[in-house]
């Protein structure tokens, strides 16, 4: 529990595996309530005790998602030198899960998207495949959340474009990324981003 070990803990640690051959140190967002301050806290403590032994061990996080905030802690820890991050497709995991995988990667390569389509595809389609198919998904009235809405987030097209895509179960996750690319394109080439079911038949 990363946001409950004390200064002593680090020194001790630092102290005694300084020389030891690991890969990395792990910290775990075990409790779901760690936060951007402590974060970067308790990162550069870490730092600071390893490097007093010239130790210039890597760090990963694994964040919780309690608070809807799995993003934002995984950000601070890449922004304060973390280079592993734990993910799950779908945010799959005990009580409120884990960082979702599909968020991270698309907020990763939120300037390039279309490039990195190929790495979307595969969790995508895994997410329509082993997690909730289009047609459980529509036959489930609680569940509002898909990956498709995170792409179109990243991408500020319309969640109308969504809904449409998602009640189509004919189509698979291949098809549907590659008709979110091609709106996305058509409607700022026509400089017309609220909804019009017209463009969807057009690409399609």
């Amino acid at each position: 529990c990363a946001d409950l070990i004390t200064d002593d803990e680090i020194i001790l640690i630092a102290k005694y595996f300084h020389d030891v051959p690991l890969k990395s140190i792990y910290l775990a967002d075990t409790y779901g309530s760690c936060n951007e301050s402590k974060i970067q806290i308790i990162l550069n403590k870490f730092y600071l005790e390893f490097n007093k032994f010239n130790n210039n061990i890597r760090f990963g996080f694994h964040p919780h998602n309690n608070l809807e905030d799995s993003l934002t802690k995984a950000n601070t820890s890449i922004f304060n030198g973390c280079s592993m991050i734990d993910t799950c497709i779908g945010g799959i995991g005990r009580g409120s899960g884990n960082l979702k995988t599909e968020i991270l990667l698309c907020n990763l390569y939120k300037n390039n998207l279309f490039e990195n389509k190929d790495k979307i595809y595969l969790v995508f389609n895994y997410y329509n495949k082993f997690i909730i198919n289009k047609k459980e998904y529509n036959n489930n009235i609680f569940n509002n959340y898909h990956p498709y809405y995170v792409l179109s987030g990243i991408l500020a097209l319309h969640p109308n474009y969504i809904l449409e895509l998602l009640s189509n179960i004919e189509t698979d996750a291949f098809k549907d990324i590659d008709t979110i690319f091609e709106l996305d394109k058509y409607t700022k080439l026509n400089n017309s981003r609220n909804f019009n079911k017209s463009y969807l038949e057009k690409i399609v």
